[in-house]
């Protein structure tokens, strides 16, 4: 790589992490409703103080999911990578510890989302970005009922993934190694109902990509349904691509946090959005 390539990929880097920590301190300084304080909406009360910000006793859940994370950093197999999504880098070969250690979800933002997969008891889980299978492997845990659905566009991550979610007993995961926006309609429709009850977007960081990815979603929306976008604060894109999210007139709720922002359908209420400190 020339160094002219190698210097505009750091300034891009150093401009992403810019953006990120303004937008996280803009979201400290003024996002409110902690455990649901200030909150007139019974159901949105409900999710921030029991789902988001309440206690949780999962241990058995948390501990199936660290067993899953600790296989994956002992994991020494190496996989060639290259492109992902907004990242671009040329094909090199890395070990799955690596690339567990730093694309996996954490376990805060993991245990939510099993929270949540819980709280809306989906018959159908759908995943846009799989990596090694960490957070599918929490929502899978959380709802042993759901069909969990998941695309990874790297064939060697989405073979170490489903081997490993195979290992752990997650029968209820199927990976399908495609391109998104290829796989995606094939993949709604093999869902119950061929409806979108719980989504998680955490694919291609950038704005054209996620507003795809949503109208797509959002056209085959259930009457309740959970659409989950990560690293909204990534960069300029993902978070103009989430603030036209939330104005949609189709998403009637909208939760934000430092990391994620939650939209929910939910038809006959007012619409509303908070940005929730945790």
């Amino acid at each position: 790589m020339s160094l002219k390539k190698i210097a505009s990929k750091r300034r891009d880097a150093a401009r992403r992490a810019a953006h990120e920590a303004n937008m996280r301190l803009q979201h400290f300084l003024y996002a409110r409703f902690w455990r649901g304080h200030g909150v007139h909406s019974p159901f949105v009360y409900h999710i921030v103080r029991h789902v988001i910000t309440g206690r949780h006793r999962d241990s058995t859940l948390r501990n199936a999911a660290n067993a899953y994370k600790d296989k994956l950093l002992n994991d020494k197999t190496e996989v060639t990578v290259g492109s992902m999504g907004a990242i671009v880098r040329e094909p090199r070969r890395r070990t799955v510890r690596e690339i567990a250690r730093q694309t996996s979800i954490s376990e805060k933002y993991g245990r939510l989302l099993a929270r949540l997969a819980a709280e809306m008891k989906p018959r159908g889980i759908l995943e846009l970005g799989t990596s090694l299978g960490v957070s599918t492997a929490y929502m899978a845990l959380a709802r042993p009922e759901s069909h969990v659905v998941s695309i990874e566009g790297l064939k060697p991550i989405a073979d170490a993934a489903l081997r490993h979610l195979r290992s752990a007993g997650l029968v209820n995961v199927d990976v399908l190694c495609a391109d998104i926006d290829e796989a995606l309609t094939s993949a709604i429709e093999s869902l119950p109902g061929s409806q979108v009850e719980m989504a998680f977007v955490d694919a291609n960081h950038c704005y054209d990509a996620t507003i795809r990815y949503f109208h797509a979603l959002a056209d085959h929306h259930a009457e309740r349904c959970l659409l989950v976008f990560d690293d909204i604060f990534w960069s300029d894109d993902m978070t103009r691509a989430w603030r036209e999210i939330t104005e949609d007139p189709r998403v009637m709720t909208t939760i934000e946090l430092p990391r994620m922002g939650l939209a929910f359908f939910r038809p006959g209420c007012p619409k509303e959005h908070y940005a929730v400190r945790w």
